[in-house]
């Protein structure tokens, strides 16, 4: 019972760091989130922790696509020309 509980304690502090130290987030977000995590333990951490993972995904792709220095021009093709 007692591991469970530090666990539970464990994923929820591991998960506000993520949230405070997120870039992705503005103030009034992370003290959002930081409620929910805590409000609802498990549940909170655990669908806060995806939320941050697919907008950690998202947002490297999105930079490396707009870091990218290669141009790429549309092609303008007719057909039956």
């Amino acid at each position: 019972m007692i591991f469970l509980l530090f666990s539970l304690l464990l994923i929820n502090i591991i998960v506000t760091c993520m949230v405070v130290a997120s870039d992705v987030l503005d103030g009034f977000q992370k003290k959002a989130q930081a409620f929910l995590i805590w409000f609802l333990p498990f549940f909170g951490a655990v669908g806060i922790f995806i939320f941050l993972y697919t907008e950690k995904k998202n947002s490297t792709h999105k930079v490396t696509f707009e870091n990218n220095s290669k141009t790429v021009e549309p092609k303008n093709e007719h057909f039956g020309d």
